[in-house]
């Protein structure tokens, strides 16, 4: 796949900056550890797009990468587990590749250490986990030295040590000297055990990049790009940014992690409670913030049509050539004429995406007068489908130049919305008739245009013996019921 293939958004010239970036930090002598950099963007607006082109980029330039999709795992106990697993299945993979035999034998025996020195840090975590859940068992206060008790009491001082657990139910346990001081030795044994192993394992990974470089002549530092971060869950999130710090703090290892920061600021006071500061914690994780550039409503508006898979067969309009772009150019236009802002354009978007998934697919949508629907909608916060004034007077204010080129003449929008306000209460049969009448006499581009898509309609119809109302006439309908689905998202889709 060639990087930066249809780059919608121009978001090319933002990794090439951030790549020159981590390039010069890393090798800048001041740096002692990993780089990472913070990818801020709202939704819709490129960021896994940037991620996975940045990655095929780096990828193609040599760099030894991977990719970690945050959200698709969130459900594991602890990120570290994913991220290497992920690491893991790539240094197995370059070893497949071309090297001298005893260049792969020092990978090899290198993954390994790396390997071992990942379980122990693994198992620590896993301890403390279990430790943290063992509390909850009993009431607060006597649970902990329960459990404290039960792991870490030598076979010497057993007896003892089920005396205290048999006191647990009177929340009075009384531990001797020996007890402790056993306790106490455990847990710095513990740490001491811990700390060895992370030294061990950063060690070893610091080799292994090395070494990747050496016997492989991959290009340094390693890059891993963390995508959907803010969709997890906050503990995960943390979790996630938490291991990255404390365990992958090493040399020639460069982390991209894109993210909503306002978004994940959100749901980490979410944990922290309201007064925490979110956003002041969150930069202790980054070393530099990068936020994308908002590009233009109509690129935007481009990404959401292509993000949504939009089929353009199921809409019909009288735009000479129908393409993401041309639509584009007409959703950014109108939704600026009716006064949306770029949150309320983008909401627009995705109530005109759910309506054509669940409209009849046998009908295509007329778009300029749906679209114009969705935006008094969003604009007013209200549909009224017996009363058009309101549309009809702000659409009348867009002006002459508020209209497209058709292969028969000059067409008007606004004409568009009179006319079909016109008819679309009308029986198909009588509404096909009179339009077909009124081509015969006159052949104006309305005429034409209104022509061809209540003919498709009424030979649809007819064949099942319907006469019911034009389609024009179930949009109210289906904008009313797409806004309900619309309620369920805005916070999901954090649309700004």
């Amino acid at each position: 796949m060639v990087p930066w293939n249809d780059d919608l958004l121009e978001r090319k010239i933002d990794s090439v900056y951030l790549y020159k970036l981590i390039q010069g930090r890393s090798k800048h002598p001041t740096t002692k550890g990993s780089v990472v950099v913070n990818v801020d963007a709202k939704w819709g607006q490129g960021k896994s797009y940037f991620i996975r082109n940045m990655f095929l980029d780096v990828r193609r330039q040599g760099h030894p990468a991977i990719t970690i999709d945050a959200w698709k795992y969130d459900y594991v106990d602890d990120p570290y587990t994913y991220v290497m697993a992920e690491l893991d299945a790539y240094f197995n993979e370059i070893v497949k590749k071309d090297a001298t035999q005893a260049g792969k034998n020092k990978v090899r025996r290198t993954i390994k250490a790396v390997q071992k020195n990942a379980g122990k840090l693994l198992w620590s975590g896993l301890k403390g986990a279990a430790k943290r859940a063992s509390r909850y068992v009993v009431a607060e206060g006597a649970d902990e030295m329960i459990e404290i008790i039960e792991q870490y009491t030598p076979e010497s001082i057993a007896e003892e040590a089920k005396g205290a657990v048999a006191d647990a139910e009177k929340q009075i346990v009384e531990v001797s000297d020996k007890i402790i001081t056993s306790y106490i030795k455990k847990r710095l044994d513990d740490f001491a055990e811990t700390k060895a192993s992370l030294e061990s394992f950063r060690s070893n990974l610091t080799s292994l990049l090395q070494l990747l470089a050496g016997e492989y002549g991959m290009k340094l530092p390693m890059y891993v790009f963390i995508d959907e971060l803010d969709r997890c869950r906050p503990t995960y999130a943390i979790q996630m940014l938490e291991r990255i710090k404390h365990l992958f703090d090493i040399p020639n290892l460069s982390f991209v992690i894109a993210t909503d920061t306002t978004s994940l600021s959100h749901s980490i006071k979410a944990v922290y409670g309201s007064e925490f500061d979110s956003k002041q914690y969150l930069q202790r994780f980054f070393h530099r913030t990068y936020r994308l550039p908002t590009p233009p409503r109509s690129r935007i508006i481009v990404n959401l049509l292509r993000d949504n898979d939009v089929d353009l067969d199921r809409w019909t309009s009288p735009f000479r050539e129908t393409s993401f772009d041309n639509y584009a150019d007409f959703f950014d236009t109108t939704s600026r004429k009716f006064g949306l802002t770029v949150r309320q354009a983008k909401q627009s978007i995705l109530i005109l995406t759910d309506i054509t998934n669940a409209a009849d697919d046998r009908f295509p949508l007329e778009i300029v007068y749906l679209y114009c629907l969705i935006c008094d909608f969003i604009s007013e916060g209200d549909l009224e489908p017996s009363d058009s004034s309101r549309l009809h007077e702000k659409t009348k204010r867009f002006g002459g130049n508020w209209s497209t080129e058709t292969n028969t003449g000059t067409l008007s929008y606004y004409n568009i919305i009179l006319e079909i306000d016109g008819i679309k209460s009308s029986q198909i049969h009588q509404a096909y008739q009179n339009i077909q009448s009124r081509r015969n006499s006159s052949g104006s581009p309305m005429e034409e245009y209104l022509y061809h898509i209540l003919r498709q309609e009424f030979r649809i119809k007819r064949e099942k013996n319907s006469n019911n109302s034009t389609e024009f006439y179930q949009y109210h309908d289906l904008i009313n019921c797409a806004k309900n689905a619309y309620v369920e998202h805005e916070e999901e889709y954090d649309i700004e």
